[in-house]
């Protein structure tokens, strides 16, 4: 139910004034981090002068406030003719629904002759880590408390209580992880035909970022493999191709329900690739089929997104019991992962800065310095989403990048761009194959490296899928499910260095992109 409402506000200069400062307050009273105050004020100001001009000053709107499902959105509701004022050419229905998602454009619907904009609110993201920490810190302290507990009441929480709210929760997880990758990848095969339908610039940039993705995978997983301990199984070349065979013919699924049943990652995918590329062949004849798939989508990750908001509980049960059961020796060898993150994504960065730096000749000192900012907003808030007014505003006046091509291609790069993600991915997993003990071959990292990729594009970019992620990868490598609270504490803290070395290396493929199509400043690029 809204919690405020503005109501009939005649939608002039001075009614635009008075919708935008009652905004900032709501938004205050909300605690919503200032950045993001900025951007919703600027981006619901620009969407009402839109309004303004197209009905000539004579239209009146309602404005509220109000939560649904755990999320609050701002709501405008006007009546008249059906008209949407974030229509842009450039943006498909596809990148529109995962914009919308991640509270970077707004949802507009028309029904009886009311239109209604919708935009979400981006939750406190530091707020939301905060618990995790907190979750992870208790589960530390109460496996130190060990010694000092009653056994009984050790015992207790760990069969009543503990166990059984993981193993709900695992199976509340598992139940829809499957769905989400099916339709998210149906989705995005859609989505990506049809930009590239539409422009030979989209095609282009969405092929940069998928091959930027797999290639900065690729580098990460490599240099990870001398850090660990593996255990390795013989194998000879006969057998590796043996394997490859039948990995090959075991993605074929038998029927359509058992992928599901099973948790069969490649089964789902190959099954959700042959759907979305039949109805992108089709064309027009599947537009129903397609607006049925991003409606039943948000469903999914609406209800994910609501699963996932038990998270904190789950590592904090996981966690205690994995500290009751294997002591604290853990801690001896969990610096590792963190600390290869770290470098492994400054590694991306850097690599990413020195392809600029060598093409366009700009020294890497100062070339950081230009994307310094969005750099730390990422560092310090793990959100991209938190960066991106910083990230438009460096594309255009520090990088010379054509304002056009920045305002379609940052927030579509945001979407697919999977480099460090599917690194942090593959480094966690390195880390549990070794903590777990389990048999790896050659063919192991290439799959790792695969499957991981695709995996990292298949996941929309709301709360929830990194846990669905981590969730899909566990599964298909055959580690215990009880490890998923020990990687999802992993993925927290590295996701502060992968987001932030993404959002440098997003802005690098922008500037090759730019130049491509000549559509770059070199001068104020070189200033």
């Amino acid at each position: 139910m809204a919690k405020n409402i503005l109501k009939d506000i005649l939608l002039d200069v001075a009614g635009v004034d008075e919708i935008s400062n009652q905004l900032q307050i709501w938004l205050e009273e909300m605690k919503t981090d200032q950045r993001n105050i900025t951007r919703l004020r600027l981006a619901m100001e620009d969407l009402l002068e839109d309004l303004c001009v197209h009905y000539d000053r004579r239209i009146k709107v309602t404005l509220s406030l109000c939560k649904r499902l755990g999320t609050t959105h701002l709501s405008v509701h006007y009546t008249g003719d059906s008209y949407n004022p974030v229509a842009q050419e450039e943006t498909d229905a596809w990148t529109g629904q995962l914009l919308a998602q991640i509270g970077l454009m707004p949802e507009w619907h028309y029904r009886h002759g009311t239109n209604e904009l919708r935009l979400k609110i981006p939750g406190n993201k530091i707020r939301s880590e905060f618990w995790m920490l907190f979750a992870f810190a208790a589960a530390v302290l109460l496996g130190l408390a060990k010694p000092l507990l009653p056994e009984v009441m050790t015992n207790v929480l760990n069969t009543w209580i503990f166990s059984n709210f993981a193993s709900v929760f695992m199976n509340l997880l598992g139940t829809f992880a499957g769905i989400l990758v099916f339709l998210s990848v149906i989705a995005g095969i859609c989505g990506i035909g049809n930009i590239s339908d539409f422009s030979r610039m989209g095609g282009y940039l969405i092929g940069r970022t998928v091959m930027s993705s797999f290639g900065g995978a690729a580098i990460y997983a490599a240099l990870m493999i001398p850090f660990y301990s593996f255990r390795y199984g013989t194998s000879s070349g006969a057998s590796e191709l043996s394997s490859v065979i039948d990995m090959v013919l075991a993605i074929i699924p038998k029927d359509p329900i058992t992928p599901f049943q099973t948790g069969n990652t490649l089964q789902i995918v190959f099954m959700a690739v042959s759907i979305g590329a039949t109805a992108v062949m089709l064309g027009s004849q599947t537009e129903r089929f397609r607006e049925f798939l991003i409606q039943f989508n948000a469903v999914i990750i609406r209800l994910i997104s609501g699963i996932c908001g038990l998270l904190p509980l789950y590592v904090f049960s996981s966690l205690t019991m994995m500290f009751w059961e294997n002591g604290m020796d853990i801690f001896r060898t969990i610096w590792k992962p963190l600390v290869l993150c770290m470098v492994m994504s400054a590694l991306l960065l850097f690599l990413s800065l020195l392809s600029v730096s060598l093409r366009h000749k700009v020294s890497l000192p100062k070339l950081f310095k230009k994307v310094m900012p969005g750099y730390l907003i990422g560092l310090t808030t793990a959100s991209s989403t938190a960066a991106f007014g910083t990230i438009l505003d460096e594309n255009e006046k520090a990088l010379g990048i054509d304002p056009q091509l920045s305002n379609f291609g940052t927030p579509l790069q945001m979407i697919l761009n999977a480099s460090t993600m599917s690194g942090g991915y593959i480094g966690i997993l390195y880390f549990l194959a070794e903590y777990s003990g389990i048999e790896v071959t050659p063919f192991w990292f290439v799959s790792a490296w695969l499957l991981i990729t695709i995996i990292a594009f298949a996941l929309p970019p709301v709360s929830g899928g990194t846990l669905i992620g981590l969730s899909v990868i566990l599964a298909q490598f055959h580690v215990s499910q009880d490890c998923l609270g020990m990687a999802s504490t992993l993925a927290l803290i590295c996701d502060f260095f992968m987001t932030s070395s993404r959002i440098i290396i997003l802005q690098m493929e922008l500037v090759h992109e730019a130049a491509h199509w000549k559509l770059l400043d070199t001068e104020k690029l070189q200033a």
